[in-house]
């Protein structure tokens, strides 16, 4: 079935400082196992290289670095690093470099069995 990201929508408020708050998500691997992360403003990398990303993903239909996510305002932003056909958000193609924001209650498409819900 692939991975799994479900953003929950809700957001912590800026601590310490810090500007932009965090999205909680959670993150569902095949098998069942949830682990909860949060994006803030220092962008999460995701993708198959341990060495380039923060959140390595094991599918091997994954670039070694695939989407980088961050939040901006309230705005929930991807970056395409893959191909133009490895990342979809509700449908549509994400061109190569290109940087969309993820609205509530879309669905991105991730190398056909990576899902991140929002």
């Amino acid at each position: 079935v692939g991975v799994v990201l479900v953003a929950l929508g809700r957001r912590t408020p800026a601590v310490g400082g810090a500007i932009g708050g965090r999205v909680q998500v959670k993150l569902s691997e095949p098998g069942g196992s949830v682990t909860p992360l949060s994006i803030g403003v220092r962008p999460v990398r995701m993708g198959r290289d341990p060495a380039q990303v923060d959140v390595v993903l094991s599918q091997p239909t994954i670039s070694r670095l695939h989407v980088v996510l961050c939040l901006v305002d309230a705005d929930l932003h991807l970056t395409n690093q893959a191909g133009p056909e490895a990342t979809l958000v509700d449908g549509s193609p994400v061109p190569t470099g290109a940087t969309v924001v993820v609205p509530m209650g879309a669905t991105v498409r991730l190398a056909g069995g990576v899902l991140i819900q929002r």
